[in-house]
Parts: structure tokens; C-alpha cells; sequence
């Protein structure tokens, strides 16, 4: 009897250790995955390493940890090339208390523990190498004698990693550096994005319907799923922030779950979201900046998850630039089939489009400056000589090369609407890109002084023209890069 009981116990036990022995996972990590059963139909890539693990099924790859019993399951699709890519297997490898995600012997990316989750440190990416140093928030990446800084707010954890936006050349960095000051004015213009995984302001109308979403405000605008792209009133919408079109209508920037693997970002009419009230939108900064793509990019409506290509662009179309999503995505003005579209394209992959060098303003900058009031919008003191180049004079090292032009107010990047913008390119591969307009100070003493004043869109600074000599000579880097 004994020996019945005990075989009728495992054959009510074979599912379930089947499943796990299939997985080849163990403890809180199998605890976990076991607990959802959207993951039935996955199997294990690669070794667990600690409490992470790469799962994969036909169509989706997606890297899993959890921090200890009891604690969610943690699931990152972006930190893996996925089934379409066609790359190599992956493959997880311990490293002291973190781990190194390779694909053959050319990628690899080494995270160590950050609080709950894991911060990337180094990366390999054939001959491109990125290493954390300094701080948490800043890569020094080489390339065949090149390099050039790297800098992510906060450091890269595995929440704002992406494989695929990572950048895989000391050429792609220093593009990227461009482009984050180029649209530094439009990175709050996407309303309620906080710094999180997960942007936009939840909003539930638990009432049945659906809504038809657009890929730009307007009725007129291309939509995705071959036309037929809506979302369901009865469910989460995380709405980013409200746009007003030209005849008044309000048009809200949403985001929704199509599907466990897909999100969509989109644009409904306030007016159809039941209960939506309507709160203004007056404080976000507009911007409108031509930008050029660099290297061919696929734009998308899913940055977050699925990064699903929409629509292909090659090197030399023109776009405009209307916003920042995060520090990876521009949020870019586009046409699909003739009809309006506002989609996402990385950075990395653009460039922005500014017009020949002013000879004469170039030329009246020369000589050294000191910050003289307001806020810090570039170093302490700069040092613009005629060749193009500049320095920090307290710091010689710290330099680079400068470039004036003419700026057009359509842009909306500058609060005051300068007629020139600066831009300095540090061999760091640090970027500073402000508004420029000059103009004179009054000393303590009555003096009048000549000076200039950067801009953004919210504040500024001014500088006035003093003697080198009057320059202190630091022992260590002083003064920030704005």
C-alpha cells in the first residue's frame, strides 16, 4: 500500500519537476519563475548564475533575476538581442558577485550588483571597450587608439540597459554626446516621464470600449497594426502628457501593453478617454530641431519593450526632432505611406543638422573669459584661440574645439531666442551646446565690461573678457563641462 501511495505521489509530482528539470533552475529564481504561468513555454539559454537567468522561446529572449525569497521576478527583454537578430547563443558567466552576458568571444557586458538589480561596468564589443570609471555614471570607451567619455545619469542598470542602443563605436558615442545636447531643451517635453522604466501618469477608465490610436495628433496619421491600432478602456494607459493641435483639439501621448512582449506609445483624443480632464500643457517646452540620420535606423512605437521596427530610415533623410525619451530615443516627425508619423529613433544613430561656422562672431570670441553671473552653464573659464580651438585656462588639458552659428528661433531650444548658438566639442567627447548672444556688464567699480551670456531653455549664465594672467592655475580639474 506504501509503495502505491509513493508512486501515485510522483506521478502527481512529474509536470512540475518535469518543468524544472527543463529549465534547469533552482532555488528562489525557479520559486519565482514557476509562480507565472506565462513562462511555461520557455526554456533556459543558458547556466543560471547566482539568482539570474537567460529564458528564451521561439520568438522572445528574456533575462530574469530575482533578489531573494518571496522577491518579484524581474524581467528584462532589452538586455538581449533577440531570435530575430540571429546572433549567437547567450551566455552567462559568473563574475565575483555579479556576471558577464557574452555572445561568442567578441560581446560580452559585465554587471555588478546594484541594490535589487545590477549596474553594467565593462563592455566588449569587438574592438570597442567600454569601462566603468570615476563614478557610477561614466564610461571611458576606446576604439583603436580613440576614446572618448560616455556619461548615462544614474549609471546603466540593468532597467535602462539596451543591447541594442548601446553604443558600439567611439564614433557612435560621441554622436550620441551631440545629440543629448542638441535636444537637452526638449527632455522634459514629454510631460509626466519620471526616470523609470515605466513613463507616463497611470490612468484607469474601467469602462468596456476601445479607442483608436494614431502615430501622430491627428486623424489624418498613419496607425500601427496595419491600421487598426487602438486601445482597450478597460485596462492600464499611462498617458505622458497632453498636445494640442492646431484646430484646438487635445491629443494625449499615451502608452499601453499590446501584449506581454509589446507596448505601444501612441496619440488618442482626450475627448474619447471617459472621464479625462483635461490639465494644460503650457509648461512643457517645444522644440523643433532638424536632425540628420547618420547610420540606417528603424524607428519604433515600442522603445520599451520590443523595439519593434515601424519603419526604416537610411543615412541622409532628414527629420525633426521634437523631444527626448529617457537618454536613449528621440522622439522624432516623420511620414509612413504619406501620412503623418511621430516615432522613436535612437541616438545614437543621428546627428543634428546646423548650418556653416560664423567667422566673425567665431573670431570676436577669441581671447579668455571668466564666469561672471547666473548659473553654471560651461566651465569656470574658457579660452576661445583662433584656430577653432579652446581650453580651460586653469586647466590647459581640458579642451577642445569650438564652433559658432546662426540659431533659428523656430527651434525653441533657448529661452531668450539668441541669433547664435555655441558649441563645444570636448576631446573627452564631452558636448556643450548653448544659446550665445553678447553684450556688456558694469564692474564693481563702475567699469564697463564686454561679455556674453549662454542660455538654455529655462536659464543661463555670463562671462566677461579678463587677462589671461588673471587666470588661477589648478593642480586638479576644476569648474564643470555645462
Amino acid at each position: 500500500m506504501k509503495r502505491n501511495l509513493a508512486f501515485l505521489l510522483a506521478l502527481l509530482l512529474l509536470p512540475t519537476c518535469a518543468l524544472a528539470n527543463s529549465w534547469g533552475l533552482k532555488g528562489d529564481l525557479l520559486t519565482a519563475v514557476m509562480a507565472d504561468d506565462r513562462w511555461d513555454d520557455y526554456t533556459s539559454a543558458s547556466d543560471q548564475v547566482g539568482n539570474v537567468c537567460v529564458m528564451t522561446s521561439r520568438y522572445h529572449n528574456a533575462l530574469m533575476l530575482v533578489s531573494g525569497r518571496n522577491a518579484p521576478l524581474q524581467v528584462y527583454t532589452r538586455a538581449l538581442w533577440q531570435p530575430t537578430d540571429h546572433r549567437d547563443d547567450p551566455k552567462l558567466t559568473r563574475a565575483g558577485n555579479g556576471f558577464v552576458l557574452s555572445y561568442g568571444k567578441n560581446e560580452s557586458y559585465t554587471f555588478a550588483p546594484c541594490g535589487d538589480s545590477f549596474m553594467l561596468t565593462a563592455a566588449k564589443i569587438g574592438d570597442f571597450t567600454m569601462t566603468l570609471t570615476g563614478n557610477d555614471s561614466t564610461f571611458t570607451c576606446t576604439e583603436d587608439g580613440q576614446s572618448a567619455e560616455y556619461y548615462i545619469h544614474g549609471g546603466v542598470t540593468l532597467e535602462k540597459f539596451s543591447i541594442r542602443l548601446l553604443p558600439r563605436s567611439v564614433e557612435e558615442v560621441r554622436r550620441f554626446n551631440v545629440m543629448r545636447r542638441a535636444l537637452d531643451s526638449g527632455s522634459d517635453n514629454l510631460g509626466w516621464y519620471e526616470d523609470s522604466p515605466n513613463p507616463g501618469r497611470l490612468y484607469i477608465p474601467k469602462k468596456k470600449g476601445t479607442i483608436p490610436v494614431y502615430g501622430a495628433p491627428s486623424e489624418n496619421a498613419w496607425r500601427a497594426s496595419s491600421g487598426k491600432a487602438s486601445v482597450s478602456t478597460n485596462g492600464e494607459i499611462y498617458v505622458l502628457r497632453e498636445w494640442v493641435a492646431e484646430d484646438g483639439t487635445v491629443w494625449l501621448h499615451i502608452r499601453y501593453e499590446v501584449s506581454q512582449r509589446t507596448h505601444r506609445f501612441g496619440f488618442i483624443k482626450a475627448s474619447q478617454l471617459p472621464g479625462y480632464k483635461v490639465v494644460g500643457s503650457d509648461a512643457y517646452p517645444q522644440i523643433a530641431v532638424p536632425v540628420r540620420v547618420a547610420e540606417m535606423t528603424a524607428l519604433t512605437d515600442d522603445p520599451l519593450l520590443s523595439q519593434y521596427g515601424q519603419h526604416v530610415l537610411l543615412p541622409g533623410t532628414e527629420l525633426t526632432a521634437i523631444g527626448m525619451l529617457g537618454d536613449e530615443y528621440a522622439l522624432v516627425q516623420t511620414e509612413i505611406s504619406g501620412k503623418p508619423a511621430w516615432l522613436f529613433a535612437p541616438l545614437k544613430d543621428l546627428t543634428p543638422v546646423m548650418g556653416e561656422p560664423v567667422a566673425e562672431i567665431m573670431a570676436r570670441l577669441v581671447g579668455c573669459w571668466e564666469f561672471w553671473a547666473g548659473g553654471s552653464m560651461s566651465l569656470d573659464y574658457l579660452r576661445f584661440d583662433p584656430d577653432g580651438t579652446f581650453c580651460n585656462p586653469a586647466w590647459p588639458a581640458q579642451g577642445g574645439t569650438y564652433t559658432v552659428t546662426a540659431y533659428d528661433a523656430a527651434q525653441g531650444k533657448y529661452w531668450d531666442n539668441p541669433d547664435y548658438e555655441l558649441t563645444l566639442l570636448y576631446d573627452d567627447g564631452a558636448v556643450t551646446m548653448r544659446g550665445l548672444s553678447f553684450g556688456t556688464e558694469t564692474d564693481f567699480d563702475g567699469t564697463l565690461m564686454e561679455c556674453f551670456s549662454l542660455t538654455n531653455w529655462e536659464g543661463g549664465g555670463g562671462y566677461v573678457r579678463i587677462d589671461e594672467t588673471e587666470v588661477p592655475r589648478w593642480d586638479t580639474p576644476d569648474g564643470g563641462v555645462g
